[in-house]
Parts: C-alpha cells; structure tokens; sequence
C-alpha cells in the first residue's frame, strides 16, 4: 500500500514539476520548433497565432471551441468574445483583435453566418466588440490575417459565389473597405477535365 502511495505521489509531483516543460522537436538557424504543455496537454489546439510574448489560439473545450492565451508557462482564457464565438484564427495588432463569430442576424434564407468582428483585448478581456461593417448577414467571412503594419487585412469570403480570399484596407476614418479579389478558388469537376 506504501509502494502504491508513494508511486502516486512521484508521478503527481513529476507530472506537475515537468508540465510545463518543453520540448525541441527540430531547430534550424531561423527557427525552433518545440512541443510544449499547450500541445501536449490539452485537445485540438489550432489556429496559433504571436500575440505578445507568447500565443493566442484556439481550443476546444467543455463549451466548445475558445481562444487563450500562453507565454508557454501559463495558459489564460480569453474572456469576451461572446456566446456565439465560432472556432477559427484570431487576427492581433497592436490591442485590437479581428476574430469569428455568427451574425445575430440571419440571412434571408434564415441562415445565421460567420462573421468578423472587432474588438480590444487588453488583460485577457475583449471589450467594444462590433460586427465589421462590410460583413453582410448573406455571407460568410471569416480566418482574417492582418498586415504587420495594420493597414492590409485578407479575409475568407463567399461574396463571390464561391469561397474566396478578399483583401481590405484601413481607409482615413480607420474603416476596414474591400481592396481586391485575391484568389477564387475553382473547384475540380469532371466536366473541367474534358
């Protein structure tokens, strides 16, 4: 019964002393790739993206998909972006933060979409969320990437008909308006081949 207790005891002291460890899966002279508790330790995690020092992703949870935050020591969950949060990237600058997440307005065939909204993040909270105002209730937007400048911004889109990548800009008044088409994607039929 000893045995049992102090092999219980070694592995919880183990696995608490060396959760947090990472470790080197390959490294080349630009970048190293590590394994870390935030893959190791929890389930689906995707979409990563530097924010800080550290991460923001995504991670499927108990109520579904919500983002965090990790300095790879600590793990934080985002609060604030709201009930109807859809699993995808977020999109940092500076403190604002571009994310998905269903209109509360369907379309007219009574389909609520994803769409892109905009809020502050600071403490781990995001605050003044608002619906992007190109983002129509008939379509989808959604895995925003914004420029390094903040003033680009890409976006997947249906607004073509089929899915497409939609670029934007930032305009004087800090508004988000259609740039170009970037790529449309054209799906592979039989009747293309002939």
């Amino acid at each position: 019964m000893r045995k049992k207790i102090l092999t219980t005891l070694l592995t919880f002291a183990s696995f608490f002393c060396f959760s947090q460890q990472t470790n080197l899966i390959i490294e080349t002279d630009s970048i190293s790739i590590y394994e870390t508790d935030i893959s190791i330790n929890a389930k689906n995690n995707i979409f990563p993206t530097i924010y800080k020092d550290g991460l923001l992703y995504c991670s499927d949870g108990n109520l579904g998909y919500r983002l965090f935050y990790s300095d790879m020591e600590n793990r934080k969950r985002i609060s604030g972006t709201g009930l109807r949060y859809v699993f995808g990237p977020a999109a940092v600058y500076n403190d604002e933060i571009y994310f998905n997440r269903y209109s509360t307005k369907s379309s007219a065939e009574g389909a609520f979409n994803v769409a892109l909204f905009k809020g502050e993040i600071k403490n781990f909270k995001i605050t003044k969320t608002e619906r992007l105002d190109f983002s129509k209730v008939e379509y989808a937007y959604s895995h925003p990437a914004i420029s390094k400048d903040g003033n680009s911004m890409v976006v997947v889109t249906n607004e073509e008909g089929i899915f497409h990548l939609q670029g934007l800009k930032r305009n004087a008044d800090n508004k988000w308006v259609k740039n170009e088409v970037i790529y449309i994607c054209l799906l592979y039929t039989s009747d293309a081949a002939d």
